[in-house]
């Protein structure tokens, strides 16, 4: 199951030239906070835009597979990190506006979320291609023409 939170190291602000520990302290930070989302359906899609390489690997001990929606070139793919820790990663280019993913794009990254294991995150830059495909992925799952999905998201 996906925690609604995490506990992340925070840098000590601590000025006092005194202090023996210097090591973080810890903050629990909600999911929301961090700017990932997992909508109540389908319930195992987390959906986050670029994130901190520390909280990518806090948050692949709680996602199995990860697909990235950003080019294959994107310093904000951490897939070696994800991979040591087991997470199945897929690199499935999603353009945004003004460019259109191709027929073949969607296709590719529908096949991705037919067959990754649960639950899955879905990253783009801001999160908004991530639920843009989450949209398109429960439209053709429910047999939603594209004019209904169209009509979902507006």
């Amino acid at each position: 199951a996906v925690h609604d939170s995490l506990v992340l190291a925070i840098p000590s602000k601590n000025t006092d030239a005194s202090a023996e520990d210097d090591a973080p302290e810890s903050a629990a930070l909600s999911l929301e906070q961090l700017g990932i989302e997992v909508p109540d359906v389908p319930g195992n899609v987390g959906l986050c835009g670029n994130l901190d390489s520390k909280v990518v690997r806090q948050l692949a001990g709680r996602y199995k597979s990860w697909i990235h929606l950003n080019p294959a070139d994107s310093p904000w793919l951490y897939r070696a990190e994800l991979q040591q820790k087991g997470v199945v990663v897929e690199q499935c280019l999603f353009p945004g506006p003004p460019t259109m993913p191709s027929d073949a794009q969607v296709a590719a990254l529908m096949d991705a979320l037919d067959k990754m294991p649960r639950p899955v995150m879905l990253q783009c830059c801001t999160g908004t291609r991530a639920g843009a495909a989450l949209l398109l992925w429960l439209a053709k799952q429910r047999g939603y023409s594209a004019q209904s999905a169209h009509q979902l998201a507006t």
